[in-house]
This record gives structure tokens, sequence and C-alpha cells, in this order.
């Protein structure tokens, strides 16, 4: 096949995290070629004129849509997948409709509650756009975030504070707002643990990989247990070497385990999700699990979390990277016109489900990768 490899520019000097974007764009470049296939690079702005007449020159049989961001925010990342439904050229990844949703925040967390979801309750500057949100509880631990940034833009510790009433924490949003020229919301701080839960779509559709939890056993009482901007990025921060992600559990953890694979099944089915996906938990000190976000395109750079959950299934990289390109196929009906020839080795995926973790291979893997 011939797939375009498309991901958003990345200048001189760009953040880290956008930075991790052409990483990811040339692993799975080169991985597409050991397959087979031939490439063809795109990096694209917010010139979608100039993306649709290079996709429409360069005539590939797919897209691996790797696009993050576009203008600088994370909010119009949704615009080059719109660009592929109007040229009619299958995409990997989720669809355009689950993009928009899943990066909106607050439209996601409203989606979880009338799909029964638990997530926690919030508070925006504004909750008119998402309908009513539940009540809030106070005093309390709040945590600001971004509506629509991603990879932890923006938090650092002092995104979690002890809130007395409503009037202060609607101040408080506003005022975050204000400094970073951001929509924010505040969101009830969930003491307790923290899983990731990636899935991969293979031939009987959506299986749930390995279950990896951060591990926050070296932060001091008093600093939040959250994995924040430093923790994602910066390598020689304390925050960074001290939030490892590990898969050992114990046949207590048997419950929550399947707990937490049944609710993320249902987010893809709800959110109708494609290809891979992530959701990320919290789960309280009484043992409850509530959704944080929904990541419909989560980073695949090697080393990052989606690749230390495939390498404790003992999925290969290039195996999933095959899956996840034959995955666009059949929504845009060209499962029979163009099917993914591979070498043997990189065939088809089977990935079964997971219903349990059982403790094995080291305690700890490579470290989270990008929302």
């Amino acid at each position: 096949m011939r797939v375009a490899v498309v991901h958003q520019d990345v200048a001189e000097g760009a953040s880290l995290d956008e930075q991790d974007t052409r990483l990811q764009g040339d692993a799975v470049e080169s991985i597409l070629r050991g397959l087979g296939h031939e490439t063809v690079r795109l990096g694209t702005s917010l010139d979608l004129a100039k993306l649709e007449a290079e996709l429409k020159a360069a005539r590939p049989d797919a897209v691996f849509n790797l696009v993050e961001s576009l203008g600088g925010s994370d909010r119009l990342l949704f615009l080059a997948a719109a660009i592929y439904d109007s040229l009619g050229i299958p995409y990997t990844g989720s669809p355009t409709e689950a993009l928009v949703v899943t990066s909106h925040k607050l439209m996601a967390k409203r989606q979880m509650l009338l799909a029964d979801l638990p997530t926690a309750e919030w508070c925006a500057s504004d909750d008119r756009a998402t309908g009513e949100a539940p009540p809030l509880l106070f005093p309390g631990r709040y945590i600001f975030k971004c509506v629509f940034e991603h990879g932890s833009w923006g938090m650092d510790e002092d995104a979690v504070l002890e809130m007395r009433d409503e009037r202060q924490l609607r101040r408080e949003v506003r005022r975050r707002q204000e400094a970073s020229k951001r929509v924010c919301f505040a969101e009830r701080y969930i003491e307790g643990r923290e899983f990731n839960v990636a899935l991969v779509e293979g031939p009987d559709g959506p299986r749930v990989l390995p279950i990896g939890e951060i591990n926050f056993d070296n932060y001091p009482g008093d600093k939040p247990k959250i994995v924040c901007y430093q923790a994602k990025w910066a390598e020689e921060s304390f925050e960074y070497i001290n939030t490892p992600r590990h898969f050992g559990y114990t046949k207590a953890d048997d419950g929550l385990i399947e707990e937490l694979t049944e609710l993320s099944l249902r987010c893809w089915r709800h959110f109708d999700l494609r290809g891979y996906a992530r959701v990320d938990f919290r789960v309280d000190e009484a043992g409850r699990p509530w959704i944080l976000e929904i990541n419909a395109n989560p980073c695949l750079t090697p080393e990052a979390g989606f690749w230390a959950m495939l390498g404790q299934a003992k999925i290969p990289y290039e195996q999933a990277i095959a899956a996840i390109l034959e995955s666009a196929l059949p929504h845009a009906g060209l499962a029979e016109a163009k099917p993914v020839t591979t070498p043997r080795r990189a065939a088809t995926v089977k990935i079964s489900p997971i219903r349990k973790e059982r403790r094995r291979g080291p305690a700890l893997a490579p470290r989270t990768g990008s929302e």
C-alpha cells in the first residue's frame, strides 16, 4: 500500500511534547516501510487547503493519522481527520466525530454521565455548553485542568488546591483561564491509585492490553500524586523519575482489573472509538474507579506508555502498527479491494482479551508517554 504518515508541523525549538510527535512519525514510518508499504510523510498546519492538495497529489491508499494538535492547540486536532473524510481516504484511529467529543474533556464527561460511566464532579466557568454538572462537594481538593489541551499541558503540583466553596472554585478557574489563555475547568481530586488502560482493535474487535498503574510510592505525603507535565516530559525531574509504571498485581486486584477492563470496553463502544485508544482512571480509597479522560489517539512513540503495554502483552510493536493500519480499512469499504499485504512475520494480529492481570516480568516497565 501507499500510506501517508501525517502529523502536525513541528517547529525548531518546539516544546518537548510537540517534538515527541516527530519521533512518533519517524517510528511509524520506519515500521510501515519494514512491512513493505510505500510511505509519504506530510506535516500539516492550519493551512488545510495545502494538506488537501498534498493528499490529492500523493494519492495514498490510507493515512496513518498522528495529528495531535493544530495551530498550537489540541482543540483543533480533529480538523485533519475531517479532511481525510472529505477526500474519502481511510485513516487510522478514531473517526472525526469521536475526536471532537473526546478532545473536549467536558463534552466527554457529560457523555460519560449519560452512559452511566463514572466520572468525577467538575466545575467550569460556564457549564451551559455541556449541560448541568453534578453537585460539587465542599470543602475539598480540586484539580485544575485545560479543557482541550492534553499531555498534562499546564499541570504542575499547584494544579491541586483545597477549595472552601463554589464561589472560590469558579474564581480560581477564571483566574487560570486568564493566565493561560486556555479554557479551564476544575475536577474533584480523587486521592488514590492511577491506571492507564490501552486498547487495540484486532480482527474480532477491541481488546484490552495489560493494565499499567502509575507508582507514586516515593512522593512525599503532602505532594499531589498526579502525572504532571514534568512527570511526562522532564526526564531529569523528581516527578519523571518517581512515576514509573508497573504491572504487578496481587489476587486482591482481580476484581478491580476486571472492572477497569469492562469500563474501558464500554467507553470504546459508547464513543465509537477505532484502531487504538487509552482510558485513564483514578481509583479512590474505597476501590471505586473514576474515568479521568479518554484519549482517542494516544502516543505511539517507542518507550511511551502504549509501547510498554504492548510489551507486557508480548505483542511486537510492528504487529501493532500493522493491526492499527488494517483496522482503518473496513470502515472505508476497502477491506476487499485493498487488503494490507505484509510479510508473514507481521501478519494480522489477533490480540487476546485480558481479563486478569498476573504478576509477571519486571515490576517496573518503561515510563509514561504523551496523553
